[in-house]
């Protein structure tokens, strides 16, 4: 992994961040809170853009922004955690939630829903995964042709329309009303 400097003029698009919590032997102190941001070169390499120890997102914020490599309008790709989306989403940036956390919420909200029996709740859940992986892998094997890619992101849209849909008309308000914002 590569790290970034203040002297790189990289306009990136994108970038991704996170959150963990790692056990410390400090006195006083239960756990380390580490936030860390990275991005890609063209290479496709893995680029640290901030780390931090026991900091808040507003710092790795801030040091992103002293880099002055993201497009002002770059897009947070990760979880849902709210301090961090809002933290480092402002402006001009936009977030998108990461498919993992895409999967793994529709598990929550079915189960939070209180509607459906634990196997009715498997399939849909796989279903969601069908519509999300299909597009995640389209878009790799469509990347140099645009058309196509466009045409592939609207199809999975219509299907992530229609599923929401169906989840209402199960009952599912709060896992239908997830997937409808993610489009």
């Amino acid at each position: 992994m590569k790290q970034k400097n203040k002297d790189n003029t990289d306009n990136h698009d994108y970038f991704y961040a996170d959150g963990t919590k790692s056990h410390t032997q400090e006195k006083n102190m239960y756990k380390n809170d580490i936030k860390v941001a990275i991005t890609t070169n063209d290479q496709g390499e893995k680029v640290l853009l901030s780390c931090n120890v026991n900091k808040s997102w507003e710092k790795l914020n801030e040091e992103i922004n002293e880099l002055n490599i993201l497009k002002s309008d770059a897009t947070l790709i990760s979880d849902g955690e709210v301090e961090l989306k809002n933290t480092l989403s402002q402006d001009d940036r936009k977030y998108q939630l990461d498919y993992i956390h895409f999967i793994r919420d529709i598990s929550y909200k079915l189960w939070s829903d209180h509607n459906l029996d634990i196997d009715t709740r498997k399939k849909i859940k796989k279903y969601g995964e069908e519509i999300i992986y299909k597009l995640k892998n389209q878009t790799i094997k469509y990347s140099d042709n645009p058309e196509t890619l466009k045409k592939k992101i609207n199809e999975a849209v219509n299907k992530l329309k229609e599923f929401s849909q169906n989840l209402q008309d199960l009952g599912c308000n709060k896992t239908a009303k997830f997937v409808k914002k993610i489009f």
